[in-house]
């Protein structure tokens, strides 16, 4: 089963600003939830790179007995721009306290 949205879900203040926060371990359904907020204006992405699962797959079994996963969909923004590796931030960080000081500066800034 395939899912496409041909709209974007239109917020009441698209102003807000939203600050995804990503690491290594950020993957599979947590990354088509940030997938799902990027092309929005005043989003930013802190952090580490996902782990790089934001594809759909499919188990097919063979006629020796064999299976085979197959990936068959891969996730896309609102604007239909593909991720089949990872999501890279806009800002990296590996020290959670500065992590949090720069997310906190951003979300303050005019």
């Amino acid at each position: 089963v395939f899912a496409s949205a041909t709209e974007p879900i239109e917020l009441f203040d698209s102003e807000i600003k939203v600050a995804v926060i990503i690491d290594s371990q950020t993957a599979s359904a947590g990354e088509a939830i940030a997938i799902s907020f990027l092309g929005r204006p005043n989003i930013r992405v802190f952090g580490e790179r996902s782990c790089g699962l934001s594809t759909g797959n499919t188990l097919f079994e063979l006629s020796n007995g064999g299976k085979f996963n197959l990936t068959t969909a891969i996730m896309a923004d609102r604007n239909q721009n593909p991720f089949r590796e990872n999501i890279i931030p806009d800002e990296s960080f590996t020290d959670a306290n500065g992590l949090q000081t720069r997310v906190e500066e951003w979300l303050m800034e005019d």
